[in-house]
């Protein structure tokens, strides 16, 4: 009879163990998924203030401050804003950060899609503005405005600039003044 009981009791302290053992693993997980988000998202908003304040801090005649902005954003190097931590983690989010974290989270990372897409438009925009001089001035510096010559070329880009401006501005401080993970 003594030798089941032991059995029994075996069992179950292994099973324990065992409990202890994965809770312990699950807690390291939690752990992990937490800090590598955190240091991401740092990371992240680290690169894009450094950026906004060298676009910022460049001297801007007065007049055409977003048109100047604009293209000091594209003209720069745009950076390389990561996803690699949330998409190795993405599976134990729900374990990991409550609801609203979660939605904290999703909301950072849209962000900087939103970034990405407004330096991808600017970009095509600057392109189309630029093929378009230089159609119309035959490839010289500057267009000639003799009769017959035609239209000048839209400035698709200056025209846009300031509405993508107030986008992009509205957008960076959004993510520059977001709460981190705790």
């Amino acid at each position: 009879m003594f030798g089941l009981y032991g059995v029994v009791v075996g069992f179950g302290l292994s099973e324990l163990a065992k409990w202890i053992g994965e809770s312990r693993k699950d807690r390291d997980a939690v752990k992990s998924c937490r800090e590598l988000l955190k240091i991401e998202l740092a990371r992240n908003a680290e690169l894009l203030r450094r950026l906004w304040t060298e676009i910022n801090e460049s001297p801007v005649d007065t007049g055409h401050e977003e048109i100047v902005k604009c293209r000091l954003f594209i003209d720069k190097p745009y950076p390389a804003f990561s996803t690699r931590a949330l998409e190795s983690v993405f599976p134990m989010l729900t374990k990991a950060l409550s609801v609203s974290e979660v939605r904290t989270v999703f909301d950072q990372y849209s962000r900087y899609e939103v970034i990405s897409h407004i330096d991808d438009r600017l970009r095509a925009l600057a392109r189309e503005q630029s093929d378009a001089w230089n159609i119309a001035s035959g490839g010289r510096e500057f267009a000639s405005m003799s009769p017959g010559f035609g239209s000048m070329p839209l400035r698709m880009f200056d025209r846009n600039a300031p509405r993508y401006w107030a986008e992009l501005k509205v957008t960076v401080e959004q993510v520059l003044q977001s709460e981190e993970l705790k």
